[in-house]
């Protein structure tokens, strides 16, 4: 049996990586990179590459991970064009922000919800808390928090983000640190008592959404298109159950990013590394003019070290 697919792999600076769902010990793997770049390094830390005439081939055991670095100047704009005669053409174009962080950062309206239901007993409650609670020590003077969390419920710390006191982080730590699990996933609810609670002014809103179960997807998608707020939204899937493209819909929807963790253990890394881009905000408001369709239909932030991907549909 032989399967052959294709893959835009995912970047942060010069890094890519690519979590192809091969696993099979006794598969033989052949990869070609398409890229016009420098390529500076392409190795694995799960398989054994051998370079070919075409590419490389890869042996090992377990999912697949493939890691590749390319030499490319930030900010800058690539372009890949398509047009078959007769229609309209087609334009993939990418930017990568520096991955370097900058010294200047605005204070922010930061709102964490956390999924407290019954799937999340046991590591996933006690990882997600635990990375909560380091995105809380990372809270600057000028920032403001709020904490919800919900199950088929929803339970919020204040009505709205309150500005970060050594009183307000305190009690928003023993709030996060008493969070038990219990019940389903109303993610829609959630979703909506977040953006209801933001304060309606010129401060950069941020909701850091974390879960790990499903739940009804037009419904939460209803309630993401339905809001006329510019809060950002940014979903952490934690793991494999979680449903990755109702959570990737709804960052988009709402200019945000989808970060899936496979690895419960990770959590709190992952959670905190995507609290730091979030923090660091490269470039914001971004808009694509002159296209007649976009994907995706509003563009999120460029964090640092960041890729903004944009497919649009150009006139004859």
């Amino acid at each position: 049996v032989e399967v052959k697919f294709g893959r835009y792999l995912v970047r942060t600076g010069d890094h890519f990586e690519s979590p192809p769902p091969l696993g099979d010990a006794a598969a033989s793997i052949a990869l070609e990179l398409a890229d016009d770049r420098d390529l500076l390094a392409v190795d694995s830390p799960t398989h054994t590459l051998t370079k070919t005439a075409t590419g490389y081939t890869a042996r090992g055991k377990g999912e697949l991970v493939v890691n590749v670095r390319v030499k490319e100047s930030p900010l800058t704009v690539r372009a890949r064009l398509h047009r078959d005669p007769g229609q309209d053409a087609y334009v993939l174009l990418s930017m990568t922000a520096p991955d370097s962080a900058s010294t200047k950062v605005a204070p922010k309206d930061i709102t964490l919800v956390i999924d407290h239901s019954g799937s999340m007993q046991g590591d996933p409650m006690t990882h997600a808390l635990a990375a909560a609670d380091k995105v809380l020590d990372r809270l600057k003077p000028g920032d403001r928090i709020n904490v919800l969390q919900f199950d088929d419920s929803v339970d919020a710390l204040y009505a709205t983000p309150q500005p970060v006191t050594d009183a307000v982080r305190a009690e928003a730590k023993a709030y996060v640190a008493k969070i038990t699990s219990d019940g389903g996933t109303e993610i829609a609810l959630a979703l909506d008592k977040a953006l209801a609670a933001q304060v309606k002014d010129d401060r950069p809103d941020v909701i850091l959404f974390l879960t790990d179960g499903q739940s009804d997807a037009q419904a939460a998608l209803k309630v993401a298109r339905g809001d006329t707020g510019d809060a950002r939204v940014y979903t952490v899937g934690l793991g494999g159950g979680v449903e990755k493209p109702l959570l990737a819909r709804l960052a988009a929807e709402k200019r945000g990013r989808f970060t899936f963790i496979p690895d419960i253990g990770a959590v709190e890394h992952a959670v905190v590394e995507v609290f730091e881009r979030i923090d660091h905000p490269v470039m914001i408001d971004l808009a694509v003019d002159g296209v007649s369709r976009m994907y995706p239909r509003t563009l999120p932030d460029l964090a640092r070290g960041e890729e903004l991907v944009v497919a649009a549909r150009l006139g004859r």
